[in-house]
């Protein structure tokens, strides 16, 4: 997500997985990501998740939806303003 943007397919072919096996490696949910885009701080399909110009400065928040150990801490993490 450092480029604001995640390609599941170029991702997956760097690791020799599939696309499928990278989302499972991942925190990936399909409705969390709706919210995003529902928002309108992101775009998605399959292969893709890109961050809208208005998403930019959320860009943290949805890379840590994607992160299998936020899924279940009690620590606390700084947040976007």
């Amino acid at each position: 997500m450092c480029n604001y943007r995640l390609d599941w397919q170029e991702v997956a072919g760097k690791l020799a997985l599939t696309a499928d096996e990278v989302k499972q490696a991942t925190a990936f949910d399909e409705q969390k990501l709706a919210g995003f885009v529902a928002d309108g701080l992101i775009t998605a399909d399959d292969n893709h998740i890109e961050m809208t110009p208005e998403g930019a400065l959320f860009v943290r928040n949805v890379a840590a939806s994607l992160d299998k150990l936020m899924l279940r801490t009690t620590r606390t993490f700084s947040k976007p303003v």
